[in-house]
């Protein structure tokens, strides 16, 4: 190699080191931006952090301090989920909290208050052994420690502990009788050491030689049902109820519903959520892997609904509404008599209904309104659907029918609007249950035709229950005429109690009783009564508010019916209580109400069960 070539390799070689110091002081400088984005970034996690710490006591502050606002304001959060014991007292003495709006107790799916259409649904989703529980117990852990070992390997034998967050625990050295020292004698390799002393929430002891069994529960805050159910509110809000004309508020025919995917880390199910005064939560499947087919076909069982054909819009300005508790100014006297409810003790206030629906729990008309009309039942998309759908439209489509072949008195109506407020769930629940079985009866009855003699009678009307907003209404037929008094009870005779007892035998024959039969909730048209002068027609006692009556069944006599009412009254208004109504039932207060019920005439079987 002479000296010329050992120069060029020398220059090569020089640079090919230069090339790498300069890869090398490259990769360096990438290194130290890579250093410094990373230090960024945990500098904006802390930021996070800190925010989200700070995000954290507002809220908790704030929850303390809200005060109720407006239903018109859509502002449904935050929410506070109510116990599903939370039953006998009045939604009113929440705090003032906003928790009114949002029971999730629904999820107890074999309650009768579910919508048909959520029954078929869910029937089969879940066991009746989690059916018990609120949807708010669901979620802790504690309570289904029990279920866990509801099913085990053949080969192990568990040790079932209560639903008790401390009771039946035991530590892992004490479940598989390995005690500390020979635990420490087991050859473990790696530098681990196994914590003897964790408390393992499924008891199976290990058996020897045979693959063991375990299992963890963790609890899921309760917040998570009450995101979905505000989710599913506001969207409910946005699809059904915006859009209304000026001073209207928009109702339904059948109860809205939504639909809403409860997820966990690659697994989920899913929930419906039903407006009904109060929102209810209930499970409508199984879960599953979250993009899985089961997954598919359980969003593609889920029942459309168009709710447009049945939506009509309420007026909130005029006619004057009756609100309950009144505000304290600006009150006008009462121009007529309350109709279908309410005491005409109280007076109207102008105004208060529409200007802040925040503030009153009950409303009703004082004067008669147009009738609210709207086209025929909204069709479900399905073929299930329409089946499943069939009795809670029958609720309006009945009722509507029946209110227009009453001829000219059916163009003008009563209505009573009971706010989140102004009910506990359970009561709308009631609500729901009995008005549609009262369309229901009255519809079967228009179907059998006269021949069926079973025919409503004058003295009952027709009603329809309507959905809304944190609201329901009762429309039903305008009576003219005035409220009975106490006087018309204890001195009326057989023109007066003998409708009454027609309207109750009937209701009883169809399964559904009246408990609060009182002086406000007679009316008599045409201003007559037992302190007039001149005999009753049947056709001027009629009964009305029909918000309290429960469903019943196997009445067949008179004493069955006493039981039933008692037993309906105390649940209702237990005694003792601040809302006990009825010390005893009614038929015990009016002898002659009791005579009347006793007459031949009064059926309490239905002429095909006799």
């Amino acid at each position: 190699m002479d000296a010329q070539e050992a120069a060029a390799l020398r220059r090569a070689l020089a640079e090919s080191q230069a090339a790498l110091q300069a890869k090398d002081a490259a990769l360096q400088a990438k290194d130290a931006s890579l250093q410094a984005k990373d230090a960024s970034l945990q500098a904006k996690d802390a930021e996070v952090i800190s925010l989200t710490q700070q995000v954290q006591q507002l809220t908790v502050q704030r929850s303390a301090e809200r005060q109720p606002v407006p239903l018109r304001q859509s502002n449904l959060r935050p929410l506070q989920l109510m116990s599903a014991r939370h039953t006998g007292t009045s939604p009113s003495k929440s705090s003032g909290s906003q928790s009114y709006l949002l029971e999730a107790n629904g999820m107890a799916l074999y309650s009768p208050g579910a919508l048909p259409l959520l029954r078929e649904l869910s029937s089969n989703c879940f066991p009746e052994a989690l059916a018990v529980l609120s949807s708010s117990q669901l979620l802790r852990e504690e309570l289904l420690y029990p279920l866990m070992t509801a099913y085990t390997p053949k080969w192990i034998d568990p040790i079932h502990r209560p639903a008790e967050l401390m009771k039946g625990s035991m530590t892992a050295s004490t479940l598989h009788k390995i005690d500390s020292d020979a635990a420490g004698a087991i050859a473990s390799f790696g530098g681990f050491q196994l914590p003897w002393s964790c408390k393992p929430e499924l008891l199976a002891p290990a058996k020897r030689w045979r693959r063991p069994f375990a299992g963890e529960l963790k609890s899921v805050d309760e917040h998570m049902l009450e995101e979905l159910a505000t989710y599913a509110m506001v969207a409910m809000q946005a699809a059904l109820f915006a859009g209304a004309p000026p001073g209207c508020a928009t109702f339904l025919s059948s109860p809205p519903v939504a639909y809403c995917l409860a997820g966990f880390p690659f697994c989920g199910f899913l929930l419906a959520v039903e407006w009904v005064g109060r929102a209810c939560v209930y499970p409508v499947s199984r879960p599953f892997f979250l993009g899985s087919d089961e997954h598919s076909k359980a969003v593609a069982a889920l029942l459309d609904y168009n709710y447009e054909a049945g939506a009509v819009h309420l007026p909130l300005q005029e006619p004057v509404f009756k609100c309950w508790p009144e505000e304290k100014e600006e009150e006008v006297v009462e121009e007529s008599a309350a109709a279908s409810g309410g005491s005409s003790s109280q007076t109207a206030t102008a105004g208060s209904f529409a200007a802040d629906l925040s503030k009153w729990r009950v409303a009703w008309t004082v004067k008669p309104i147009e009738q609210l009309r709207f086209r025929s039942e909204g069709r479900a998309n399905s073929r299930s659907s329409s089946r499943s759908s069939s009795r809670s439209s029958s609720s309006s489509s009945s009722s509507s029918s029946s209110s227009s072949s009453s001829g000219a008195a059916s163009k003008k109506v009563f209505v009573k609007v009971t706010s989140a407020r102004g009910a506990s769930q359970s009561a709308f629940r009631r609500m729901y249950e009995a008005y549609s079985a009262l369309a229901e009866a009255r519809r079967l009855e228009e179907v059998a035709g006269p021949a069926a003699a079973d025919a409503p009678p004058a003295s009952l009307l027709p009603a329809r229950l309507l959905f809304g907003s944190g609201a329901v209404a009762v429309e039903m037929p305008w009576c003219a005429g005035r409220d009975a008094v106490l006087e018309d009870f204890t001195g009326g005779g057989a023109d007066f109690w003998g409708p009454i007892a027609a309207a109750l035998t009937w209701l009883a024959r169809h399964g559904l009783l009246y408990t609060d039969l009182r002086p406000p909730n007679v009316r008599l048209l045409h201003g007559t009564g037992a302190c007039a002068e001149g005999p009753l027609a049947a056709s001027e006692v009629v009964l009305v508010d029909y918000d309290d009556m429960v469903l019943c069944k196997d009445i067949t006599s008179l004493e069955a019916f006493e039981a039933q009412l008692a037993a309906a009254q105390q649940l209702l208004w237990p005694q003792g209580s601040t809302e006990q109504r009825f010390p005893e039932p009614y038929t015990g207060r009016y002898p002659q109400l009791r005579e009347a019920l006793q007459q031949p005439s009064m059926q309490w079987a239905r002429a095909s069960e006799s």
